[in-house]
């Protein structure tokens, strides 16, 4: 089975396209997820493309710790084969507080 998430950072020159390749990947985690006030205005979020580049459905299962004891909050989220989804605001999608940051741990099982 083969799964892939990553953000895609892209730089196109006059005559190329390079980017940054992502390796597939059955759990590990984002460093920092948020959705969160920023200064002058801005708003930060974070969006997170799940990709099953595999033959078979799978399953992923994204979640963060929410408290010093332990206490975790997470989703799952199922995948056709060879299917993608786009998670928009991945911190409220979980149903986790605004204004905070959280790191977000990434298990996926194939069905």
């Amino acid at each position: 089975m083969m799964f892939r998430i990553g953000f895609g950072l892209f730089f196109v020159l006059p005559f190329f396209l390079f980017g940054q390749p992502m390796t597939p990947l059955k759990q590990g985690f984002i460093p920092v997820v948020t959705a969160a006030q920023g200064g002058g205005g801005s708003f930060w979020r974070s969006d997170v493309w799940l990709t099953n580049a595999s033959n078979k459905a799978t399953s992923v299962e994204l979640w963060v710790y929410t408290g010093t004891r332990g206490e975790s909050m997470g989703k799952v989220y199922s995948l056709p084969a060879y299917g993608s989804l786009n998670i928009n605001n991945v911190v409220g999608d979980i149903g986790l507080s605004e204004n905070s940051i959280y790191l977000l741990n990434i298990n996926s099982n194939e069905n």
